[in-house]
């Protein structure tokens, strides 16, 4: 009746099982494989990955952050920020601080939707998908000054039904 989290030791074929938070969802790997990222209907919660330690909220990420992304160097985490109408894609350090909003709404436009974030590998760029224009398509941002450019000029026919499974990644 809830969703947990756990990995699998490939060599010896061994599930453990992570302590998690009654529906835990979207884990991600920090950089050197010791902890994981996830979210939780509590909010941000950070937990060593070998399932040795009760897992410690990120502070101020209850009702606001989510789809936790960790980046390359290990230094931030992507979220989607849950604002009132809308959704934005924002930076935190792993041991919670303010969020810094790296997407917004262009000005005097209706409020879009920035979400689904992933990391490019060097860690400078986030891309995810934005219903800015009216149609769901895959922008990426400069995290140094904010620059958001589309991935792609052609439509694809992406949607995003705010489903819990991750919507794209990058490849090297």
């Amino acid at each position: 009746d809830h969703y947990s989290i756990g990995t699998v030791d490939i060599a010896s074929n061994h599930v453990i099982d992570i302590p998690s938070i009654v529906n835990s969802a979207f884990p991600t790997w920090s950089p050197d494989g010791k902890q994981l990222i996830f979210d939780s209907n509590m909010g941000l919660y950070v937990v060593p990955s070998d399932g040795s330690g009760e897992p410690i909220p990120v502070p101020d990420t209850y009702r606001t952050a989510s789809f936790p992304a960790w980046s390359p160097d290990g230094q931030y985490i992507a979220v989607m920020y849950e604002k009132q109408e809308n959704y934005d894609i924002g930076l935190l350090k792993p041991d919670g601080g303010p969020i810094e909003l790296i997407t917004s709404s262009p000005y005097g436009k209706r409020q879009a939707n920035n979400v689904a974030p992933t990391w490019s590998p060097d860690g400078q760029y986030v891309a995810f998908l934005s219903d800015r224009d009216g149609t769901w398509r895959i922008y990426v941002v400069n995290i140094v000054d904010k620059s958001v450019q589309p991935l792609l000029t052609s439509e694809l026919g992406i949607t995003f039904e705010y489903a819990e499974d991750r919507s794209f990644s990058w490849s090297r």
